[in-house]
Order: structure tokens, then sequence, then C-alpha cells
């Protein structure tokens, strides 16, 4: 028998209802109900039906809801520290809402985790604006032959380990907030301190990609880009892209 993950589900949301349904009804009729998992959710001040929508869940559920928005960076970490305030969870699965998930795409993740592993992620599909499971469906590639990378440049959804995390320095660094580089700083700890991020063929999502962050204060992208060189002694981006074996990602 297959022991049980018990999986803490973080959800950012701002004005996303259009995309949010879909998303979370695919993901809870997906391989995940095979497993223990709570939601977490934190709204970026939304004036549309999607807390509604969260409330009518028939799932554990946590929410907090901003009059503000506050980007992603501090949302993502009070989520992550009431998550592991809570305790007794085995993984954080960060999930965006333009995502759909299939029926079966996190066992084939959670077959290839090993002990040095602290980050599983799958393939994602992205760019063409998708809004049914169905549409998503044609797409998916039927690979027989499973290809596992263990350096891989980050994608969302991703399952984080939180027994983990403390050995790279912890979950998102403040000084990146409102967004921008949180990901490619935790990743880049990661891999610095040898753990691995591990994808397989095998695992496919949906992820349209930016429909969130489009919605968030300010780009930052140059400041934070600078700030994450200084933070880890880089000369350039380049040095970060050389640690990956791939980037798994099919554009549409």
């Amino acid at each position: 028998m297959k022991t049980k993950k018990n999986i803490a589900i973080s959800l950012l949301t701002c004005n996303e209802f259009t995309m949010l349904k879909p998303c979370i009804d695919s993901l809870i009729n997906s391989d995940l109900k095979n497993h223990n998992f709570k939601l977490f959710h934190y709204d970026n001040n939304s004036k549309d039906e999607g807390n509604n929508y969260i409330n009518s869940l028939d799932i554990p559920t946590l929410q907090f809801i901003s009059n503000e928005n506050k980007g992603i960076v501090i949302p993502r970490i009070k989520l992550y520290d009431n998550i592991v305030e809570e305790g007794g969870f085995d993984f954080l699965l960060e999930i965006h809402p333009d995502m759909l998930f299939p029926e079966v795409w996190l066992e084939p993740l959670l077959k290839i985790d090993n002990s040095k592993t602290l980050i599983l992620q799958p393939h994602i599909y992205t760019r063409r604006k998708l809004t049914t499971l169905t549409e998503f469906k044609k797409y998916i590639k039927d690979t027989k032959e499973e290809i596992i990378y263990d350096k891989c440049r980050q994608v969302h959804p991703w399952l984080i380990k939180l027994n983990l995390v403390n050995n790279v320095g912890g979950y998102y660094d403040p000084i990146f907030s409102p967004q921008r580089y949180e990901d490619d700083d935790l990743v880049y700890r990661v891999l610095k301190n040898n753990y691995l991020i591990r994808s397989t063929n095998q695992s496919n999502v949906y992820h349209q990609g930016e429909a969130s962050r489009s919605k968030l204060l300010g780009n930052k992208g140059a400041d934070h880009g600078n700030k994450f060189l200084k933070k880890h002694g880089l000369k350039s981006k380049q040095t970060f892209i050389e640690m990956f074996e791939t980037h798994p990602a099919i554009r549409l």
C-alpha cells in the first residue's frame, strides 16, 4: 500500500475566478485525492467570486483576505509560516490559478522522490490560453520512455519538501518583495547546497504563465536581478543558468 502524503496547498489569488474554478476543480479530482491535503489561500483584495467559491469547497481550508494587493512574496511567506506553524505536512504544493491538472500528475513525481530531493515539479505546457481540462489533454504527449532530470530550472507548480527548507536558508526572502527573483533565489540555494530539483516527463501540468504576476504591484525585474547577483556574489545570471540540466516547459 502506498503511503499517503500530507500536502499543504499554497494558493495566491487576485481577481482570477474564471481561471481559479477549473484549476481547483481539476486539482482536487486528480491523484492528489489519494493523499491528505489542506488548502491555504491568500487573496490579494479580489472583487470577484473567487473567495465565495473557495468557501464553498468541501475540503479543509484556511483563508487570508487582504484589503490591498501585497504582491507575491509577502503573501507566500505568510502562507508558508502558517503551514509550518500548523505542522504535520510533508510537502508545500505551490499552485497558481492559471493551471489545469490531469487525473494523474502527482504520483509520478512522488515516485522519483529521494533523500536529496528538495523540490519536485512536473513538465508544464504553457503560453497558449486553455480554459478546460479537456482542451489541455489534447496536447499532452504520450511518452512511454521515462526521462528524469535532477537539476531543473524552476517551473510551477512545485512540491517543496518542508523538512529540508531550513537546510538551504528558508523559503522566500522578503528582500524580493513584491515580486521577481524570489524563486530564482530559492532554487539557487537548493542547488548550491547539493539538493535536487527533480522532474519526470511522466508528469504534465498546464500553466498559462504570468497571468497572476501581470496584476501585481510593480515589475522590479532589473532591481531584483541586481539584488540576486549581489546576494550570491555572482557577476552575471549566466552562472545561475548554467546550473540547470533542463527547463521542463513546453510552449504551446
